[in-house]
């Protein structure tokens, strides 16, 4: 299903908003923020479709801060504040050029699922899944959708 959604602009008309939409199951509908310097149309930073954003806020000229919210988790929120003349982004605890949003967010989604392990349902804490979980050998296995390695229990699959 594809939306069509205005630009969002900022209160100083430094920064435009455009919203890259998307339903990846019905009634769950993602809006990931693709931030555009409007003086020169220069796209700063593109927001990678695993982080909604819930909230704009207009911090000073020229920033724009999201609240964003981890999909398919639900459960891990963050906030990004982007610079579009310092084409800089920043969490709380991290700086990167915006040009490096994924790896800025995947940062904090480590820091806030914390050690490589799955979770008690045998699921990948980064995905929520647990049927993709396949063995690798006798101590470790994969998340086949985020591709990422864990210990594995006993040699087997957990759960």
């Amino acid at each position: 299903m594809v939306f069509v959604v205005k630009d969002t602009i900022s209160p100083d008309e430094t920064i435009r908003i455009r919203w890259d939409e998307s339903e990846p199951r019905m009634s769950i509908v993602l809006q990931n923020p693709i931030v555009v310097r409007q003086r020169d149309e220069l796209v700063v930073a593109v927001f990678p479709s695993s982080w909604t954003a819930s909230v704009v806020e207009w911090p000073a000229p020229g920033r724009v801060t999201f609240e964003l919210m981890n999909y398919p988790r639900g459960d891990i929120r963050t906030r990004v504040t982007v610079d579009v003349e310092r084409q800089r982004c920043f969490t709380k605890d991290a700086e990167r050029p915006a040009s490096a949003i994924d790896g800025l967010l995947e940062d904090a989604l480590a820091k806030a699922i914390g050690p490589l392990v799955l979770r008690p349902d045998g699921s990948c804490p980064f995905c929520a899944n647990a049927s993709a979980i396949v063995a690798r050998g006798a101590d470790r296995v994969e998340c086949v959708i985020c591709e990422r390695m864990y210990p594995s229990v006993g040699g087997r699959r957990p759960g």
